[in-house]
């Protein structure tokens, strides 16, 4: 049996600009000081020294994935290299590019130089398998991308390393290290065993053994009742314990769908009592070149109010991604607007319904040639800002201090209101 290769190679470039709201002011120094500080000495230089300014952020970035693929027989070995060159991650809430993201490795299959605090360069092994495929069943083992559940843009089953609303390119999830089954019976029947790595590297040195919280193990079905598919899942993840179910469904042209988690955290967690994540959705066609989708969604371990937004955030969930909102109760909206055949229009709306406050991406992209599209889009913020913070300031040693936590959490007035407005333009071009 002849093998079949496949060698492609995808190139991106990224363009963004973030302006960030006046959250963190210069310290506000006493009149009797003045005589004593430094010719020259101007209190906003303090802020700039610190990186905690709002002024506005441009930023370049480009991404290479090459991607192989070869197929002997029933058996596939896959395996994408991605190398990402840009500006540094930007620190706390906002929106992110979407390549060069990280996803926990088994293996560390990384590498990044140290190239100084403006510029990162990292290259990642993103997928690396190898699947086996017979009659009614299929074998994959190695550094794949896991989803579960029916959610768009909000994703309670989907419990390993999903993405963010927030995010730009979310074209290749990142890939996990795992070992998934898959078995079909029936017209659309499906069950799925999964075990994926969720820690640091198996060699990393501050390593004391492998826990439970470094795994997550899943076990989802489906079938097929009429024209409703219903799904199940049932996981470990990280040592809580989640069971969940879901559905897609049509009532006449318009799609419906739903999932719905309980989850009983470890015996360790933050917090101890179980919490429910549920979300519903249609979307529908109301022309030939109309798309629009819409979701609500709970989650009732939110922050039940915006000063308890920032702690909510440095909490585990939200630090590892596991959720990227911080309240209880939204929605989303999409429309997506074919304006020619080359050239497609949208826009989405997320809501946090308690603040209120939104994220708006408006976005237009199109074909530029054969195998090149450009993007130009954004993320427009709306809500409350922050309560301004001015830094700490000693008089003696004129040393800046950050602001307490506290003092922070009490100057958040909405969710969205945190994050900066963004634009960005995009190419994307691949052979």
């Amino acid at each position: 049996m002849e093998p079949e290769p496949s060698v492609h190679v995808d190139l991106k470039t990224f363009l963004t600009g973030t302006f960030p709201s006046p959250w963190i002011t210069a310290p506000a120094l006493p009149a009797e000081l003045e005589p004593l500080l430094p010719e020259g000495f101007d209190a906003n230089s303090l802020l700039d020294l610190s990186g905690l300014g709002s002024e506005p952020l441009a930023q370049g970035a480009g991404a290479g994935r090459l991607r192989g693929e070869l197929r002997l027989g029933k058996v596939v070995f896959l395996g994408h290299h991605e190398v990402f060159l840009g500006g540094g991650a930007r620190a706390g809430l906002g929106t992110s590019a979407g390549v060069g993201l990280q996803a926990p490795e088994l293996v560390d299959l990384t590498w990044q130089p140290d190239l100084g605090d403006g510029l990162t360069l990292r290259g990642r092994t993103d997928r690396l398998s190898v699947a086996w495929s017979t009659d009614g069943a299929q074998v994959v083992a190695g550094r794949q991308p896991v989803s579960f559940g029916t959610g768009l843009v909000f994703t309670p089953m989907d419990v390993v390393n999903p993405f963010s609303a927030a995010t730009i390119d979310t074209e290749y999830k990142p890939g996990v290290d795992a070992l998934r089954v898959d078995g079909f019976f029936g017209t659309a029947g499906k069950v799925t065993a999964v075990a994926a790595w969720a820690g640091a590297p198996i060699h990393s040195p501050d390593r004391p053994a492998v826990a439970l919280v470094d795994v997550v193990l899943a076990g989802a079905g489906q079938v097929t009742v009429g024209v409703t598919d219903v799904l199940a899942l049932a996981a470990v993840v990280r040592g809580d314990l989640v069971g969940g179910v879901g559905f897609t469904s049509a009532v006449g042209p318009v799609g419906i769908h739903g999932d719905v988690t309980v989850t009983l955290p470890a015996a360790d967690a933050v917090e101890d009592d179980p919490f429910v994540r549920a979300v519903v959705g249609a979307d529908g066609r109301p022309t030939s070149t109309t798309t629009i989708s819409g979701e609500l969604y709970l989650q009732t371990l939110g922050a039940a109010s915006p000063g308890d937004y920032l702690p909510f955030a440095q909490g585990p969930r939200f630090s590892r991604g596991e959720l990227w909102t911080l309240g209880r109760y939204y929605a989303a909206l999409n429309v997506a607007q074919e304006v020619t055949s080359l050239v497609t229009a949208s826009l989405s709306a997320v809501t946090n319904l308690a603040d209120p406050s939104a994220l708006l991406a408006p976005g237009l992209s199109g074909s530029a040639a054969d195998d090149v599209t450009v993007s130009l889009g954004g993320f427009v913020t709306l809500g409350a800002r922050p309560d301004e913070v001015p830094l700490g300031f000693d008089p003696i040693t004129f040393a800046v201090t950050p602001p307490t936590t506290a003092a922070l959490a009490r100057s958040v007035n909405s969710e969205f209101g945190l994050y900066p407005t963004t634009v960005f333009l995009t190419t994307r071009a691949w052979f």
